[in-house]
């Protein structure tokens, strides 16, 4: 069986990124791109900590921004909650109607007599 190739359209910073690390460690474009999407999967799907929080904040923030949520929306999505990462985590995972749930049972933060989870 022959193999598909994929196209893939990335920034011009991405390509930069990639061409140092091709350079760096000889690896492949497409090595590369494996090695990072099993890094990926790891640390989002699987939960395990490959990543840093900037990078979940990233993540998480992109995808808000594509579900469309308000900024005032946002401020109470990223208030500094007690679970860290594994709040980003799930926000990364977590379908938008789940997320909404889980707002609109606080009032979107306007309701204190209500405990927020995201369990």
């Amino acid at each position: 069986m022959a193999k598909q190739q994929s196209t893939y359209r990335v920034s011009p910073y991405t390509r930069v990124k990639m061409d140092e690390l091709v350079t760096m460690t000889g690896m492949t474009k497409t090595e590369i791109i494996g090695r990072g999407i099993d890094l990926f999967f790891s640390e989002i799907v699987k939960g395990e900590e490959h990543g840093d929080t900037a990078t979940l904040l990233a993540l998480a923030s992109d995808k808000m921004i594509r579900l469309g949520f308000s900024k005032e929306q946002m401020d109470f999505i990223f208030n500094d909650w007690s679970e860290g990462d594994d709040h980003l985590r799930w926000l990364i995972n977590a379908p938008k109607s789940e997320i909404m749930d889980w707002s609109e049972a606080t009032d979107w933060g306007k309701n204190p007599d209500v405990e927020e989870s995201n369990e």
